[in-house]
């Protein structure tokens, strides 16, 4: 009979550091879906996430995607450059 103790530890030791590796991950994952189910923003709003604004291009699971306003252009003409928000 083999000792299975040391292999549950190992399996235990390895889905830890998948879980600290992943985390980030997860965390957006999770994010993206509770801002598509909740509605909390659509497409074609315009939005401010910490010093960033713009008019939201796309909602995915993992990311939103902007079309930046106000940055190095003045007022609220788009810059041209599209930004990836994670989570």
């Amino acid at each position: 009979m083999t000792d299975t103790s040391s292999l549950l530890v190992s399996y235990g030791i390895i889905g830890a550091g998948l879980a600290f590796a992943l985390q980030d991950v997860f965390k957006n994952f999770v994010g993206g879906i509770l801002i598509i189910v909740s509605g909390y923003y659509r497409v074609g709003d315009r939005i401010t996430i910490d010093d960033k604004s713009g008019d939201v291009m796309d909602i995915g699971i993992l990311n939103t995607t902007l079309m930046e306003i106000r940055g190095w252009v003045g007022g609220d003409q788009p810059s041209g450059r599209l930004l990836m928000i994670m989570g």
